[in-house]
């Protein structure tokens, strides 16, 4: 079974107080947020928050290291 992800949309996390827009393509996702305010360990929250529902691909859920982040997949 094939998962289709939306094309484009917008949610808001209320706590942080800002909106972020979601860009699925062929080559990636690309998020865009008003304010700079996640925490790396709140992106990687979000991302696999938005890869449960279905609002992108398992394969960039992310985990943290070192270096930064690093995309699974």
């Amino acid at each position: 079974m094939q998962i289709i992800v939306p094309k484009k949309f917008k949610s808001y996390v209320p706590d942080l107080d800002n909106h972020v827009q979601i860009e699925n393509s062929a080559g990636g996702v690309v998020m865009s947020a008003t304010r700079d305010n996640f925490s790396n360990n709140r992106k990687m929250f979000f991302i696999r928050q938005l890869s449960a529902k279905d609002h992108i691909l398992d394969r960039y859920k992310c985990s943290l290291n070192r270096h930064g982040m690093d995309f699974l997949g």
